[in-house]
């Protein structure tokens, strides 16, 4: 009899599917990050683990990270784990500098008189963030007569570990179009959508409408996101500016004076 039942859990246990992430996969990601060979937290979705590692931001809305697996947005490494990856299952995973955000290019170094700081009344100092035209970089060294900028991103030449678990997956049309706009405009907003066919409408947020710098390129980038991503042929983007209603004033009759 219990050979029985060991061979039909067996037979069962053959035919589980187990159900990973696929290139396209609109997902919510909590993680943990640090540098490898440092035990000091360096970034992290969760707020209490940014609080006890000493690294909370007050300006950072603490959440789940909205992305799309597959399509380049995150680095290599670590966009292709989580292809590997169960929904609700903790992972961790060591991530060599070349998948990661690359060698450190020493090309990308370039050196600035003190003078020219001078010039402008700046003091420069170590990890003072820079604008060399179209790039930008940070102060690492500062000598007598020059600093030294560094173009490369702060984590080149980096090995990275994460901890990370997959917190959910958008399959609904709906819940994908909103999670889709999520990912390309992370800010406190939420986005209503309404499905037809292969048609979506997003209502505009409030706050979308005046930001001139993120909103037309996140809306940019999401109308192809829906396309590829969420299946959609048309898109179309509603802002509403409605009248604020004035409150009625209240008319006071005049009373009729006695003779």
């Amino acid at each position: 009899m219990n050979n029985s039942i060991t061979n039909v859990r067996n037979y069962n246990a053959a035919f589980i599917k187990v159900i990973t992430m696929e290139k396209g996969s609109v997902v919510k990601i909590d993680y943990e990050m640090w540098v490898e060979g440092s035990e000091k937290l360096f970034d992290t979705t969760k707020e209490d683990a940014a609080r006890n590692a000493g690294i909370h931001n007050p300006q950072i809305p603490y959440a789940p990270l909205t992305t799309i697996i597959g399509d380049g947005r995150l680095i290599k490494g670590f966009d292709s784990h989580l292809l590997a990856a169960e929904i609700g299952k903790d992972y961790e995973v060591a991530i060599s500098a070349k998948d990661a955000y690359g060698a450190h290019d020493p090309s990308k170094v370039q050196t600035i008189p003190l003078i020219q700081f001078k010039k402008q009344n700046v003091k420069p100092h170590v990890d003072m963030q820079v604008n060399l035209g179209q790039t930008q970089g940070r102060i690492s060294r500062i000598t007598d007569s020059r600093a030294f900028v560094d173009c490369n991103h702060p984590l080149a030449g980096k090995s990275l570990r994460y901890r990370y678990t997959v917190v959910g997956e958008a399959k609904d049309p709906c819940k994908k179009a909103g999670w889709i706009m999520k990912a390309n405009y992370p800010r406190e907003v939420e986005f209503e959508s309404e499905i037809d066919g292969k048609s979506v409408t997003i209502k505009v947020p409030e706050p979308c409408k005046y930001d001139v710098q993120m909103w037309p390129l996140a809306k940019y980038r999401a109308v192809g996101d829906l396309r590829n991503f969420g299946g959609f042929e048309n898109v179309f983007f509603v802002e509403e500016y409605i009248m604020p209603q004035q409150p009625e004033k209240e008319v006071v009759a005049e009373g009729k004076k006695e003779d």
